[in-house]
This record gives C-alpha cells, sequence and structure tokens, in this order.
C-alpha cells in the first residue's frame, strides 16, 4: 500500500496548518499501519511530493514565465518543478522494494537536506533496470 502525503507536513507555510496536520497525519499513518500491518507482509509507504506541475499548476492563472519565476525563488533542490511522471518513478519504486515498509520518500522538497529530486528518479530508472535483469535470468533458468 502507498499512500501520498504532502510537504506540508515537512514544513508548513503561513496559513496552512490544517493541511499541514494533515499531510503529518498521512505520515503518522503510513509508520503505524506498516507495523501493525507487516505481520500479514503487508508494506505501507508514503510518497512526499513537492512541486508538481499539473492541472492544478495550469490553474494558477499566470503565464508559464511568471510560474516559472515564482518557483524559482523557492530554490528548488533540483533546479526544475517536477511532472507527474517525475513523481510516478517514487511509487514504482516504493512498489518494487520488497524490504521497504514504514518509509517515507521525499522528492524535490525545498530547503532540507535530504531532499532526493533527480538523484532518485535516476536510481529508480536504475532499480527498475535491475530487477526487471534478474527476472529475465530467473526465467531462463527456470
Amino acid at each position: 500500500m502507498t499512500l501520498t502525503s504532502g510537504t506540508a507536513a515537512l514544513k508548513p507555510g503561513k496559513g496552512a496548518s490544517a493541511g499541514a496536520a494533515l499531510n503529518g497525519g498521512v505520515i503518522s499513518l503510513t509508520k503505524g499501519l506498516a507495523g501493525d500491518l507487516s505481520e500479514k507482509k503487508i508494506r505501507v509507504n508514503v510518497v512526499v511530493p513537492g512541486l508538481v506541475k499539473s492541472e492544478l499548476w495550469a490553474k494558477m492563472g499566470k503565464t508559464e514565465e511568471e510560474q516559472k519565476e515564482q518557483f524559482e525563488k523557492t530554490t528548488l533542490p533540483v533546479g526544475f518543478v517536477a511532472t507527474p511522471d517525475d513523481i510516478a518513478e517514487a511509487y514504482l519504486y516504493l512498489l518494487k522494494a520488497d524490504y521497504a515498509t514504514g518509509t517515507s520518500v521525499e522528492i524535490g522538497k525545498s530547503d532540507r537536506s535530504r531532499a532526493f529530486g533527480k538523484g532518485l528518479l535516476t536510481f529508480c530508472r536504475w532499480w527498475g533496470a535491475a530487477v526487471e535483469a534478474v527476472d529475465s535470468e530467473s526465467s531462463k533458468s527456470s
């Protein structure tokens, strides 16, 4: 099971107390369920994406250039705003990582030293290729 939270849990913005509490609750729920469900071999993890260029992004009422300028001021660690495909890589990683439970994967958040950003995406692509290679070898020897 993979849940979704938000970076407001880690660093709430002004006026975002309710969102921060909600997102923090999802992270705590993930860790609690991971322990509760481990005996049943059910893994529970959470993805915590930073800024994502989605349909909501387009509804901000600003030009592409204005949006870029606004978000460059937030010091994005990887220098760009993620796309939904970028975030999907984190979900794929957690689905393939049989040993991961109670794990919080934080992607592209600003001003936190543990931000993964593009490095995680590269690792996820590598991990996926490695798993496919092992699966391929296993099926040949069967």
